[in-house]
């Protein structure tokens, strides 16, 4: 079964329907670019009451338009008796799986690939500012894995993302190496933004008056910033915590800080983000239960504060429909991360996130505090797992329940010289790679794996040429997206736990 699964992707990947994603592509571009406004419609109307013929052809155009699309639902009728799951290959395109095309021996599959609506790819010709409207924030849980992992669909103001999701971090407003053309080519639906760095340089207000964060770095999808706490909380000897909030000295230029919960959300509402971070207090490992205990507390009462704050003043925020998570937090006690889950369940709040893990603990009891928060939250709320994790980790915190995920390390590690492959990590610097003509990835369909070898690679590095960055970034960033579009295909089959042990075995067995 195994092996037929891993048949079925690469098949996947080569067998694209080309005729079937231009049409759809071409009726989309034709859609786009035609639109009637009833008001510009009579102004373009002459005296005598006759139209313009330029209208005229506009709604023919239109009519035509109308017509392709009665056929196509025409045509859409006759399937009506498949079975149909959407699962998302990668983050660029949907595919269609018919339950019905099995072959004979009941373990083959026919597929159909179709392009997705993505505003993404049109960022570089036409930057579309931030859409100032408002629109129900929702999660869907479309299918439950045997190990608990949930396949899902989450709305957000700036467009919908396929659960279980990673997102690329973009701490001061960009994801380093990789422009907002290139991670919508490589289909990013949603990143993260750091309210510490931006507050700090260019400044929440400046961005506000610019439009927010989203018009600002021109980035049509959705954005998550988170509070700032994290950031605060490992400046260590330059801030001192109380109830009221963190007295702060700028890692920049020594001024002096206040933040409070509110204040942390204001600056997210004038960044204008789809979704908000509460201000926790994120500690040290180890701490012990008193710690613990103490941090959970003034979280929760802080979490409380955001909230209100957030109600009170739901129209400051320059994204409608802007939402507010709360963070689980307790430490390694799982009693405690069980308790601070409960009691921010009790705000009933849109989402949930779980932080303070992945700070030096082993990846086992990572795992153990996560399941202890999971478990305690509600089963129709997003759960986001904040800064983890390595590629042969991800699928452990799909497995517990988690939905969203976030990480510096594909970006990071690029720029060292770390590359993730399907074979294990290769340090591009190392010599033997002087005279490797392969790929850097032979199972890799990224542009880079596709382009460049990797003795270029390793000479752009040693060279310290700027593409070394770009380039190592890029495969990075595509290599955590694949594993997420198979983890979610493999949540569709009902088979995580089997993508589990190959994606294992495959990353254990290192790079020739």
């Amino acid at each position: 079964m195994r092996k037929d699964f891993a048949k079925f992707q690469i098949q996947a990947a080569l067998k694209k329907d080309q005729d079937q994603r231009q049409r759809a592509k071409a009726m989309r571009s034709t859609a786009e670019n035609i639109r009637i406004d009833p008001v510009q419609d009579r102004a373009d109307q002459n005296p005598s009451g006759h139209q313009n013929d330029n209208v005229g052809h506009v709604r023919e155009a239109h009519q035509t338009i109308g017509n392709e699309s009665e056929n196509e639902k025409a045509a859409e009728k006759s399937k009506e008796k498949r079975q149909i799951h959407e699962v998302v290959r990668g983050a660029t395109e949907v595919v269609m799986i018919e339950e019905m095309s099995r072959c004979c021996n009941g373990k083959s599959w026919r597929l159909h690939f179709v392009e997705p609506f993505n505003s993404h790819a049109r960022v570089a010709a036409t930057p579309e500012p931030a859409k100032l409207r408002a629109m129900e924030f929702r999660f869907e849980v479309l299918k439950t894995d045997p190990t608990g992992a949930r396949l899902g669909r989450l709305t957000t103001p700036h467009g919908v993302i396929d659960t279980p999701a990673f997102m690329p971090v973009g701490t001061s407003g960009t994801v380093k190496g990789l422009t907002q053309q290139a991670l919508g080519e490589l289909g990013v639906q949603i990143l993260l933004g750091n309210t510490y760095h931006l507050y700090l340089r260019p400044g929440h207000e400046l961005i506000r008056r610019l439009g927010g964060l989203h018009r600002f770095m021109s980035w049509p999808g959705a954005i998550l910033t988170d509070s700032g706490g994290f950031q605060v909380f490992s400046l260590a000897d330059l801030r001192k915590v109380t109830d009221e909030g963190v007295i702060f000295r700028s890692h920049l230029d020594g001024s002096e800080h206040f933040l409070t919960p509110e204040k942390s959300i204001e600056i997210q509402q004038s960044l204008g983000s789809d979704i908000a971070m509460v201000l926790d207090e994120c500690i040290e490992y180890p701490a012990d239960h008193a710690r613990a205990s103490a941090a959970a507390r003034r979280t929760t009462e802080w979490a409380r504060r955001c909230r209100d704050y957030a109600r009170a003043n739901f129209d400051a925020s320059l994204t409608p429909g802007q939402v507010l998570f709360p963070i689980v937090q307790g430490g390694t006690h799982a009693d405690l991360r069980g308790e601070s889950a409960r009691q921010l369940v009790d705000l009933d709040m849109p989402g949930y996130a779980v932080g303070g893990l992945a700070v030096g603990e082993p990846h086992a009891l990572t795992c153990e505090m996560t399941a202890a928060a999971t478990a305690e939250l509600p089963a129709d709320r997003p759960r986001y797992l904040m800064g983890v994790g390595l590629p042969e980790q991800l699928v452990d915190y799909v497995a517990r329940g988690v939905d969203m995920m976030d990480c510096v390390l594909p970006t990071r590690n690029a720029r060292n010289g770390c590359l993730f492959t399907s074979a294990g990590r290769i340090n591009i610097k190392n010599a033997c790679y002087a005279e490797d003509s392969r790929p850097l990835d032979e199972r890799c369909v990224c542009m880079v794996c596709r382009t460049y070898s990797r003795a270029y690679l390793r000479h752009l590095f040693q060279a310290s040429e700027m593409l070394a960055a770009i380039l190592n970034s890029h495969h990075n960033v595509a290599f955590f997206l694949d594993i997420m579009g198979k983890i979610r295909q493999a949540i569709a089959f009902g088979d995580l736990a089997g993508y589990s042990s190959e994606l294992q075995a495959s990353l254990e067995a290192g790079p020739l």
